[in-house]
């Protein structure tokens, strides 16, 4: 996991060749079976602005966007997929909960307009 790769590559003072570099590690890692999770940060705490510095979905297989809300004092998790490349995906917005239990991806619910 490289958490944020926004910053990793913020710190590289050649981002061309790191952008190819990585590339290359990527697929490396993913013949040798190993899941791979970038995590680009997103400006706005709660998501009202998702644009990012640095275009890199076309590093990864599939995409999720994960985006936060606040209703009546509560965060809320929202997570769907934007780009999953070999097959068909859907397209709902789900619930993503994260409790001492375990994460959970639920159906989205919906708040009602005020």
């Amino acid at each position: 996991m490289i958490d944020s790769f926004t910053g990793y590559l913020n710190a590289l003072p050649h981002r061309d060749k790191a952008v190819r570099d990585i590339q290359t590690l990527l697929k490396f890692l993913a013949r040798s079976g190993v899941l791979t999770m970038l995590i680009v940060a997103q400006h706005g705490l709660l998501g009202h602005n998702v644009g990012i510095d640095v275009d890199v979905s076309f590093l990864g297989d599939t995409v999720l966007l994960l985006r936060m809300s606040e209703h009546e004092g509560r965060l809320r998790r929202n997570i769907t997929v934007v780009k999953k490349r070999h097959g068909p995906h859907d397209m709902d917005v789900r619930e993503l909960l994260i409790e001492s239990s375990g994460v959970t991806v639920v159906p989205y619910n919906p708040l009602p307009e005020v």
